[in-house]
């Protein structure tokens, strides 16, 4: 076969998988996403864990290294698993898988106005993810939660952000709080908020490294309380380790940067 004859396949197969992506692109709206307030609604009336999926955790899934977390083949390979199987199944789990499909798929359709960064800011640490790559792990007949239900800094909502403090404070208070986060946790002066029944220290770096001590520590104290929730601040560590815990029952959320969020209310 001469170089011009294997060109123009290679052009039919480029050009086939466009068309493809661009249908598919086309029809993201069809995917059924919910807000902040009804993600956390259904986490505390059906008892469903939080998994969140950011910029993080799709950069990583790219193979970048990020702040906290070294890349780790391992640890992509979870991020992965936890999107095949999401798409395999249209069953509503143990957890509700949340997605920033606004920022990744449906950015025209934002409305900035409550935003508290200019969208100028909000296109600079988004414009790096891959927005090809998501889609292929959607199914149509899931609803997908939002991964800002925690960050209440992102918006100018003051009402609803009201409402989330409220409500996250409701679930943390009617659990036994099994709180999962850095060994140097900048944290601490929000215990009152959280009022942990157990702190399983993890390190502040590449967390991951310890997974299997800090997932075999989990199940060992969730045993000892009668209506535990485990609360996660382990950024993508955080991700995978959710997903698993609440594959197994055990209800858990990942709370990635909630305190930091909470703080200007707090204080």
């Amino acid at each position: 076969m001469n170089s011009m004859s294997k060109n123009k396949i290679l052009f039919k197969i480029l050009l086939k998988n466009c068309m493809y992506f661009s249908n598919y692109l086309r029809s993201i709206s069809s995917f059924k996403t919910i807000d902040r307030l009804e993600t956390l609604s259904r986490c505390m009336q059906n008892q469903q864990g939080i998994v969140r999926f950011g910029n993080s955790e799709l950069s990583f899934l790219a193979g970048r290294s990020i702040k906290h977390q070294n890349f780790d083949y391992k640890l992509a390979s979870k991020l992965t698993e936890i999107l095949v199987e999401s798409r395999k199944s249209s069953r509503e789990g143990n957890y509700i898988l949340c997605l920033p499909l606004e920022l990744t798929l449906k950015y025209s359709d934002i409305n900035f106005e409550d935003w508290q960064d200019k969208p100028s800011e909000i296109k600079k640490i988004w414009r790096g993810i891959p927005r090809v790559i998501l889609p292929l792990f959607l199914n149509k007949n899931k609803t997908y939660g939002s991964p800002f239900l925690f960050r209440i800094k992102d918006t100018r909502n003051d009402q609803e952000n009201f409402l989330l403090i409220e409500k996250t404070h409701e679930l943390f208070s009617t659990h036994d709080v099994i709180y999962v986060g850095p060994e140097d946790d900048k944290n601490k002066k929000y215990e009152d908020f959280l009022e942990p029944k157990k702190f399983i220290k993890i390190p502040s770096k590449n967390a991951f490294s310890n997974y299997d001590k800090i997932l075999r520590d989990v199940k060992i104290f969730e045993k000892k309380f009668n209506n535990p929730l485990i609360v996660i601040v382990a950024g993508i560590t955080g991700t995978v380790l959710s997903a698993e815990l609440n594959n197994l029952g055990i209800f858990s959320i990942d709370f990635g940067q909630g305190f930091r969020h909470f703080r200007t209310t707090l204080d």
